[in-house]
């Protein structure tokens, strides 16, 4: 059993880093990048990660035979949690989890008397999960609770992992720990931190984006006032770092031209702009793509919203997605909208109550990757599907199920792990 298991680990890694062709310069928005719930396609089936209350779980989906392995190659290991298992770690939270250049990484909260924003490297194979360094740390000797800020995750760009964090300490939400962006060599785990915030309040990084020689990452504070709020924009070469806009938005995508964000206007429309990284401005540089692009399927009930659409693109084509109002729109970067569509993800995943979605594109084909919000559920706890990018809005295609991923709590409750479903 354990060499079936090794074999299927060196396959697939084999396949992973011969047939991805993508080398060290992934960018941070590819279909690599899943957030918490990570799902890394290969040829044969699927890497996925799977983080929860009780721990961090990486696995093998093998697509022929629906086979769910632990990635973890080590003789005789029970995978029960402990330290020495290459694939579950009782003490870690995920944040987000990419493949790069050949291996796994992952970022984590390490829980204990002191509380790390810490990454790991886990092998393709199996042989070894491995961290590589801490990005912020603070002492928790007293055993408070603790909140971090989810969606704020972070990249790998030529080398170097870019990380953003906010942490706070104690019952209540304003007990401040830090927050800010650190910069980790994925070798050496040497860190420096290239921005942090000085109070729970103040202006703190959400996202991070490598182009070229430069990093970009945004901040923004609770009530967007603060006076460092804005895009920014990090020199790898020279390591300087200049303030390049005041507009924030969240939901925001890059390529070597433009940065592009979605807002939203007072009655609840949305609206996506493009700024011209080369030549930027304070002062002017944006253009609005399309305006209030197809009013009637991006107003929100009552003008309200509770997120933005959260914008990835793919060749020459704008992709924004909604998680909250279920919405999908394909338009160029001209702006004209080339195809546009509402779905009920409760009714194609047959789950009723909320779902958590995250959404990737993989080859030609949007993913969504459904979940229902409350445990425990007598099914799945992931389902996937995916439509043809070109397809969406025109009636030609309806989201097609690809698989589904058992629930952590169902594989805790097989492995003998102590949980409580109901949390």
């Amino acid at each position: 059993m354990k060499k079936s298991i090794l074999s299927i680990a060196l396959t697939a890694a084999v396949l992973l880093c011969g047939c991805g062709g993508k080398g060290s310069e992934l960018p941070s928005d590819t279909t690599y990048n899943h957030g918490r719930y990570a799902i890394m396609e290969t040829e044969k089936g699927y890497y996925t990660n799977f983080s929860s209350p009780e721990g961090h779980m990486l696995r093998y989906y093998e697509r022929d035979t629906e086979n769910q392995i632990f990635l973890c190659a080590k003789p005789e290991c029970v995978h029960d949690g402990n330290e020495n298992c290459a694939a579950t770690y009782k003490n870690l939270k995920c944040i987000n989890t990419l493949l790069y250049d050949g291996a796994i990484y992952t970022l984590a909260i390490e829980d204990g008397d002191v509380i790390s924003y810490s990454l790991y490297k886990a092998a393709l194979d199996g042989t070894s999960f491995t961290k590589v360094g801490d990005a912020f740390s603070v002492s928790n000797s007293a055993g408070e609770k603790y909140e971090i800020m989810d969606g704020i995750y972070f990249m790998i760009h030529k080398g170097y992992a870019y990380i953003p964090y906010h942490l706070t300490l104690g019952d209540g939400t304003f007990g401040f720990a830090g927050s800010g962006l650190a910069k980790m060599d994925i070798q050496t785990g040497k860190t420096e931190i290239l921005f942090s915030g000085e109070n729970y309040f103040s202006s703190y990084p959400h996202k991070a984006m490598g182009v070229g020689d430069n990093v970009y990452y945004f901040t923004s504070s609770y009530g967007c006032n603060d006076p460092n709020d804005g895009l920014y924009r990090y020199n790898i070469k020279t390591g300087k770092t200049d303030k390049i806009s005041d507009y924030i938005y969240d939901g925001i995508t890059m390529d070597e031209e433009h940065y592009y964000t979605c807002g939203v206007y007072d009655d609840g429309t949305y609206c996506i702009s493009a700024l011209d990284i080369n030549a930027p401005s304070l002062e002017s540089g944006w253009e609005e793509l399309g305006g209030r692009i197809n009013e009637e399927l991006h107003k929100t009930e009552g003008g309200l919203f509770s997120y933005m659409p959260r914008l990835m693109l793919y060749e020459d084509k704008i992709i924004a997605v909604s998680k909250s109002d279920d919405f999908v729109l394909v338009m160029n970067k001209n702006g004209e909208v080339l195809g546009s569509g509402k779905y009920d993800f409760n009714e194609i995943s047959g789950y009723s109550g909320e779902l958590v979605k995250e959404f990737n594109i993989s080859e030609d084909k949007l993913y969504v990757n459904t979940m229902p919000f409350n445990l425990p559920v007598d099914d799945y706890y992931q389902k996937i599907y995916s439509i043809p990018i070109a397809d969406i809005g025109s009636g030609k295609s309806e989201w097609k199920f690809e698989y589904g991923v058992k629930a952590w709590w169902q594989i805790y409750n097989e492995m003998g792990w102590d949980i409580n479903v109901s949390d």
